[in-house]
């Protein structure tokens, strides 16, 4: 037990914290925060965004299709997230993951790479339909994660 304690004291309490980030200033928002955690903590930040596909999509082509542009349109976004980590003095790994739904994509690849902290950006005022997503995919998240879920507030100017 001692040794554990030595561990979580010299490198924090999260080990590999996880950011869904959908390009959005929210989710940037919340990537700064997650950034500063891992210096804090000596983490390992991922950060993954969902190619959402639709039901629909019939061909592997056409999947495939759909998964290569969320890769060019992720990627092409990425200089803030770059920025913001070279200035927190960390690294981080991005990967697009494709799916039907984003919740169930978040807790299932936390899962699978063992994440300690799930970030995820939350719109605080303003409304509409994003609003609503942006609440029902945190809210998802967190109850059904396999560990603690910040939501990050964030309020556009």
């Amino acid at each position: 037990m001692a040794d554990e304690r030595d561990t979580w004291e010299a490198n924090g309490p999260f080990r590999r914290i996880l950011v869904g980030w959908d390009a959005s200033e929210s989710s940037t928002h919340a990537f700064g925060l997650a950034a500063q955690l891992a210096r804090c903590c000596n983490a390992e930040l991922l950060v993954i965004s969902v190619a959402r596909i639709p039901d629909h999509v019939e061909s592997q082509d056409e999947r495939d299709g759909l998964i290569a542009a969320a890769r060019q349109f992720y990627n092409g976004h990425l200089m803030p997230l770059e920025r913001v980590a070279t200035r927190a003095g960390i690294t981080f790994r991005h990967e697009v993951v494709s799916s039907g739904q984003r919740p169930e994509t978040i807790i299932t690849y936390a899962r699978e790479h063992a994440v300690d902290l799930i970030v995820l950006g939350a719109h605080k005022g303003g409304g509409g339909f994003a609003r609503l997503l942006t609440g029902m995919v945190g809210e998802a998240v967190s109850r059904a994660a396999p560990c603690p879920v910040l939501l990050v507030p964030y309020i556009a100017n």
